[in-house]
């Protein structure tokens, strides 16, 4: 997941590579193998990294509360997600939750996985993040 204007500017520098490695030919002495390997792998990356690019361009389009939660996957990444959507800094948003700037950043490096449940509801609840759903069967 992108995070920040500085990895956004890295992976539309990567992406714009990875297109130009994808078109350029390989030489004729290649197996067709190798070639098709190649390009599928390329054309992997290639989605991989516009995915990103797109999530961090609707992120920055869009406002706090427009965020929705679908999964639990959704619900560890929301101060992420709210963050750029806020337009805040690291450094503001950990004001803001009360927790350090550096802390923002380890938590923001794992996707929040490295948070324990008393933390992140902390974290949710500063943010004034509820939650309401149904039981799917």
């Amino acid at each position: 997941m992108i995070t920040s204007d500085k990895q956004y500017a890295v992976a539309k520098g990567k992406l714009a590579m990875l297109d130009e490695s994808l078109a350029r030919e390989l030489d004729d002495g290649v197996p067709n193998v190798i070639r098709e390997t190649k390009e599928g792998q390329l054309q992997s990356l290639i989605a991989d990294v516009r995915k990103e690019i797109e999530e961090y361009e609707a992120l920055k389009s869009t406002r706090p509360d427009e965020l929705e939660i679908r999964s639990i996957q959704d619900l560890m990444v929301t101060p992420i997600r709210y963050r750029i959507a806020a337009r805040m800094s690291v450094h503001a948003f950990g004001r803001k939750v009360g927790v350090s700037e550096r802390q923002i950043h380890r938590y923001e490096a794992e996707s929040y996985r490295n948070t324990n449940t008393r933390t992140l509801t902390k974290i949710l609840e500063k943010l004034d993040i509820s939650l309401d759903g149904h039981i799917a069967s």
